[in-house]
């Protein structure tokens, strides 16, 4: 990726090197029972990555793009058909991650079935992206690429299931091996081209950082809108471990209602960040008179769909890109096109400075340089400050529990100096058998507060589900109350053959409402049972750690607020009116009773995956709150713990000490000197402790200016 010296993501990547030498310097400086746990996080930030996706329909030119976009022109196969569904992660300087090559990971049984089957929350996002989806269609094509992989294999299918291949160099012939179908008639068993795609459930190549200043996955996906829908499940499969996407569209057809469909699907995650990058710009009559209707018709259109979403549009070429980039282009050609009247024409509105060199300005033309700024800025104001804030409260946590420690132990050695003489030994071993005692009935009422703590928002979390479930049948049965009376209504009117298109969007309406009040009462509700317990723990530790109620604020915790969303092919329904009985059936009037008891069942059968979902969604949510706050709940339990677990083995070790300088002046100076050195060393990591929150706090500052 050498077109130019852009780095993407350098604020995010220096934020981050930030924070690992805080939590390096954390680690050497505390005490042994925290190290763990701080190697742990260190892992955690040097292990982020920013996660790009591709996404759009089929011949939109997505792999043509990125191939551009990595550098490397053509290393991506283009010419796929419907066959091909094999998602393609392209890893940038990861740790841990070859230098170079690709593994391409093979289906086992299990894969095979859960794609079939389907997890809601892909199977959900599918149906949304793709109206009219049908999943006996998905089932009938997935075991059609199952028989063709066996078919092409052999004997080595069985053999191949669930394994994988590695290589440590990788090109394009390759990858058509992998990831492109070969013959149609698989007439040809030998042809290597497509020989593994039918069994490939994805690929990883690596590569060096090369403009990525932090590790990055980019992602190309098969696509959508194709009548394979395998492509369209895996896509979605993708879409929820990606952060950044680039919808690809293609101007000639620029936003069609799938695209629609797929851009208000991802603009409903709010953490997801969107770029969308209208490409072939070069294909379409007078690109530079059109290229400001494109792009004024394509914002507009976005616009009125999700008006409160914000998006980077840009227009451009991957053909473009792609000519620059390849150093088998003839430099004469490049200046013809670069050079052109119209090329001319188009750099000049585009309101930057215009470079001289035919390369540089077919990149500008291309877009290319515009999306790798637009990925930067994601990531430097976006999805990088969000993980940031995250970590950065975390380890601010554990810095105040180490500067109460420290803060507590100083406290106690302190006042232990001034009682450095004989007459003290049996002061300090009554002192040492109350502390054992506190230790451990403090320890025992720590651990029987989580576990009540636990129980009860179990029951309450169980509570509410039972609840919501009630609500959204009741809603339901009072729709369905309402539209057959009114039907009812219309056939005691009407003898004729009669249909009816039954409205189900107050229904969704009300159906999300009552969810979205739901989840706010039942989060509430738990919250208020973490809270108490974090209060009681607080106020158990209050003597061992200093301001032990700052760790737990509900301000931290996750998930407040979901987003639950009904599949947007839930419009309207058309219920036909059955008719009474008989030969002369059309000659007797409605069966009032028998219509409306196709009506329930007709709705009840396409709003009952909704509700499910709904109530899946609310669950997930607030069992992640919950999971969070009691992890905090557990860590103040241990700072506790830990706290007067250290101060008895200080009084341990002091009762040792006294023991042998009853009647000792050397040996109790001695003694005073080793608990000055103490007092100096929490003094010096109090100080650390100090200057590295305040050096965190930065940090966060500068993330949260970046991200405003």
């Amino acid at each position: 990726m050498a077109e130019s010296g852009f780095s993407i993501g350098q604020k995010q990547a220096q934020a981050l090197e930030s924070l690992t030498q805080t939590l390096g310097n954390l680690q050497r400086a505390c005490p042994a029972e925290f190290t763990q746990a701080l190697r742990d996080e260190i892992g955690r930030v040097r292990g982020w990555q920013a996660r790009i996706a591709a996404v759009g329909q089929v011949k939109a030119g997505k792999s043509t793009f990125l191939s551009a976009l990595i550098g490397r022109p053509g290393f991506l196969p283009s010419e796929v058909n419907p066959w091909t569904s094999v998602v393609t992660n392209m890893r940038f300087g990861l740790p841990g991650d070859p230098a170079s090559g690709a593994a391409f990971h093979f289906f086992d049984e299990q894969a095979w079935q859960r794609i079939i089957t389907g997890d809601g929350d892909t199977r959900r996002m599918t149906e949304e992206m793709l109206p009219g989806f049908r999943a006996e269609v998905l089932t009938r094509q997935t075991e059609e690429m199952r028989t063709r992989a066996q078919r092409r294999l052999g004997r080595f299918y069985d053999l191949l299931l669930g394994t994988k291949h590695q290589y440590d160099v990788v090109g394009r012939e390759m990858l058509e091996r992998y990831v492109c179908a070969g013959p149609a008639d698989d007439a040809d068993a030998d042809q290597p081209q497509g020989r593994y795609a039918a069994i490939t459930q994805s690929a990883d190549i690596f590569f060096p950082a090369g403009d990525f200043a932090v590790p990055a996955i980019v992602t190309d996906t098969p696509g959508v809108n194709d009548p394979f829908l395998v492509r369209d499940e895996f896509t979605c499969r993708s879409l929820a471990e990606s952060d950044i996407f680039i919808v690809t569209l293609s101007a000639h057809q620029a936003l069609t209602e799938v695209d629609l469909a797929l851009i208000r699907m991802l603009a409903r995650h709010k953490g997801k960040e969107i770029i969308v990058f209208v490409n072939r710009l070069d294909e379409i009559e007078d690109f530079v008179e059109n290229a400001a209707a494109v792009r004024a018709d394509v914002s507009a259109r976005i616009r009125a769909a999700i008006p409160d979403r914000d998006f980077t549009l840009i227009l451009g070429s991957a053909y473009w890109a792609e000519l620059a980039l390849d150093p088998g282009t003839e430099p004469a050609r490049l200046r013809r096109l670069a050079q052109s009247p119209e090329m001319e024409a188009y750099l000049a509105r585009m309101e930057v400075p215009v470079p001289a060199d035919p390369v540089e300005r077919l990149i500008l033309a291309s877009g290319l340089k515009s999306v790798k700024q637009a990925i930067s800025d994601a990531i430097d104001t976006a999805v990088g400050p969000r993980f940031l804030a995250e970590e950065t409260a975390q380890t601010l946590a554990v810095i105040e529990a180490l500067r109460s420690i420290a803060t507590t132990q100083a406290s106690q050695l302190g006042h232990r100096l001034n009682s450095v003489d004989g007459s003290a030994l049996g002061t300090v071993q009554a002192r040492l058998a109350t502390e054992e005692a506190r230790s451990r009935q403090v320890g025992a009422d720590l651990e029987k507060l989580y576990a009540t703590t636990e129980n009860r928002a179990q029951m309450a979390l169980n509570n509410s589900w039972i609840a919501l479930r009630r609500d959204l049948d009741m809603i339901c049965q009072s729709y369905l109350e309402t539209e057959g009376a009114n039907i009812a209504e219309a056939l005691a009117g009407h003898s004729g053959t009669r249909s009816f298109e039954v409205d189900l969007l107050p229904l969704r309406a009300q159906l999300e409402d009552a969810t979205v009040a739901a989840y706010g009462a039942a989060r509430d509700r738990l919250d208020a049972v973490v809270i108490e317990a974090a209060a009681q723990a607080a106020r158990m530790g209050e003597e061992f750690l200093d301001d032990a109620g700052a760790f737990f604020s509900r301000d931290d915790l996750p998930s407040g607020e979901i987003v639950p969303a009904v599949p947007a092919t839930l419009q309207t329904l058309s219920v036909e009116a059955s008719r009474k009985g008989g030969w002369n059936f059309w000659r007797r009037g409605a069966d009032q009773k028998r219509t409306i008891e196709a009506l329930s069942r007709a709705v009840m059968a396409e709003i009952h995956p909704a509700t499910e979902n709904l109530i899946g969604i609310f669950e997930a949510g607030l069992i992640e709150r919950l999971q969070t706050a009691l992890q905090r709940l557990q860590l103040l339990s241990r700072l506790c713990t830990n706290a007067i677990d250290q101060n008895v083995e200080q009084l341990e070790a002091e009762v040792t000490s006294l023991d042998n300088v009853v009647d000792g002046v050397e040996l109790r100076e001695r003694l005073r000197d080793r608990i000055r050195d103490d007092l100096r060393d929490l003094e010096r990591r109090t100080t650390l402790y100090t200057l590295e929150a305040e050096r965190l706090r930065g940090v966060a500052r500068a993330a949260e200016r970046g991200a405003a």
